[in-house]
């Protein structure tokens, strides 16, 4: 007879140690594998010759098969009128329940079931349940994953298109098709400069205060109409070729010589050359944008080449080089009066004159594309071509001497808006004591205008859209770099919106993973709960009906 206090005691069994407990207590033997290998063979064997029951195969759907199903197999043929039907000797006379009821033996034997079952128990709980959890929280975390980089892809898409469409602003088109739009705004590049030309008029009194000023500063206290009286006037023949002259030019053109050249009243003034400050910004406001053949011949082109557009290429394929300037002066025979006359001696010895028997005639053929330029001075021939059939502002020499000049003439302004501003500027007050009235009479809202309007047009000289049409026109090679440079940010979009549809179908991959899982998952532990009760009620029979907890999470 049991203690009585025994009876009250529960069995608990950790699930990891289920099958040493079995052992332990001899219910089963560690070689229970043998037993189950031959007992899963007449399973399958059973299985094939087995008449379908619906029943039957609504049990064994999508299970590992066990003791505890085999019975209710059992149970459910016995039901049955054709397999459950008995002989004489109270014996089944259908071989598909002696195949079934031979299995329930062979599990029987050695109670294998039990150590089969306690296996199969500790496999579940350690791996599989573990391993679809685990599966199934990878997938969700992957989505989330998935959703932050969809809305960061979609976040990169929209900055793309965003600087797409800055950048099309700046240049003061749509974007639809770049390279059309981009040659169309080159060709406007004329009205847009006449328009910058037009703005720069506004500037003639800042000019002209710098100019007085300047007059002041080097010691010429005369009235601005009286300069020309005290400056002495040199003729010079100037030869320019390419984009001008840089700087050399000082005034405008007054008339031309008896050869065709080019005569320029270079004003030198006392030792300084201060009476023409700004000669380029000077020559725009009284002349306009002109064209640059204009500026530099002072002459009116017949006919104009313009630098046209390559359709081929799509590009602008005009290039302006300048060469070197070329200053031909007259020769003059003053030069060899003062040079040694040993010298000129060595001269003539050293020409070889050839015997005029073997002088070469030279015919009119000879002479055809041959340009005669007489006492060194260029002939034109009144067509501007390349460089010369830009304007002033259109070609980058000029155009960058003129800006040089702005920003001159800004700080300039800048400074004397300060020296002005100040109260305490005692020596500026001592040197302005007997300037004249028109530098005394300044006021510092005209100067801040004075700077505003310089502001607004080097702001438009160097504004975003102006340096990449004179670059456009200057480089084929920059075109097709800015149109690239253009098309990376649309294809960094396409690209950005490409990556989010596969980040979406991934994520819907996943997804779809996760909903086929979690059937599984559910059955799989409904299943094990039930075969772990089944282990539980066996081993309490075995110990006259107490309580057992087979311990361990699933």
């Amino acid at each position: 007879m049991m203690n009585p206090n025994t009876e009250l005691l529960n069995i608990e069994i950790y699930y990891s140690k289920l099958v040493d407990w079995l052992v332990d207590r001899r219910i089963g033997n560690l070689k229970f594998q043998s037993d189950v290998l031959i007992v899963r063979q007449k399973i399958n064997d059973a299985l094939q010759t087995m008449p379908p029951v619906d029943e039957v195969i609504q049990l064994l759907k999508g299970i590992h098969i066990n003791y505890w199903h085999c019975l209710n197999i059992v149970e459910l043929f016995k039901d049955d009128a054709d397999i459950g039907r008995t002989n004489l000797f109270g014996s089944y006379s259908s071989q598909t329940m002696k195949d079934w009821r031979e299995i329930l033996k062979l599990y029987e034997r050695n109670n294998t079931y039990l150590m089969e079952g306690a296996t199969i128990l500790i496999r579940n709980i350690t791996y599989e349940i573990p391993h679809l959890k685990k599966k199934i929280s990878k997938l969700r975390q992957l989505n989330i994953e998935y959703e932050k980089k969809q809305s960061d892809c979609q976040r990169l898409a929209a900055d793309s298109k965003h600087k797409f469409v800055l950048e099309c602003q700046k240049l003061s088109i749509n974007g639809d098709n770049i390279m059309i739009e981009l040659t169309n705004l080159v060709t406007d590049l004329p009205e847009i400069f006449h328009s910058i030309a037009e703005s720069m008029k506004d500037l003639k009194p800042a000019i002209n205060y710098y100019q007085n000023y300047m007059d002041y500063f080097h010691g010429n206290h005369s009235d601005r109409g009286n300069d020309d009286s005290n400056l002495k006037h040199h003729n010079i023949t100037n030869k320019v070729h390419g984009t001008g002259n840089h700087g050399s030019r000082v005034n405008n053109v007054e008339g031309h010589d008896n050869h065709g050249g080019i005569t320029l009243n270079k004003e030198l003034g006392n030792g300084n050359n201060n009476d023409h400050v700004l000669p380029i910004l000077r020559y725009i406001i009284d002349n306009g944008n002109v064209l640059f053949y204009t500026w530099r011949t002072g002459k009116t082109a017949v006919r104009i080449e313009k630098p046209q557009l390559s359709t081929d290429s799509i590009a602008l394929e005009h290039n302006i080089e300048p060469m070197e300037e070329v200053d031909i002066k007259p020769f003059s025979m003053d030069l060899l009066e003062t040079c040694d006359t040993t010298i000129y001696d060595n001269i003539l010895e050293i020409i070889d004159f050839v015997d005029t028997d073997d002088v070469v005639e030279i015919t009119d053929n000879d002479v055809d594309g041959i340009v005669i330029e007489d006492d060194g001075v260029e002939e034109f021939d009144g067509v501007a071509r390349n460089g010369d059939a830009l304007t002033i502002l259109e070609n980058s020499s000029t155009r960058t001497m003129n800006l040089h000049q702005l920003f001159e003439l800004q700080s300039f302004l800048k400074q004397r808006y300060i020296e002005l501003n100040s109260s305490e500027d005692i020596i500026q007050s001592l040197f302005m004591s007997n300037s004249s009235s028109i530098l005394e009479n300044i006021r510092l809202s005209q100067i801040n205008e004075f700077i505003n309007i310089v502001n607004e047009i080097i702001n438009s000289l160097t504004s975003t859209k102006i340096k990449h049409l004179c670059s456009i026109r200057e480089s084929s090679t920059y075109f097709n770099r800015l149109i690239d440079s253009l098309k990376q940010h649309l294809k960094r979009q396409q690209d950005y919106l490409y990556k989010k549809d596969q980040l979406i179908k991934k994520c819907d991959d996943s997804t779809k993973e996760i909903e086929d899982l979690l059937p599984k998952l559910e059955n799989l532990v409904e299943k094990t709960e039930i075969l772990k009760g089944n282990i539980e009620n066996d081993i309490s029979k075995r110990y006259e009906d107490r309580i057992v907890t087979i311990l361990g999470k699933l």
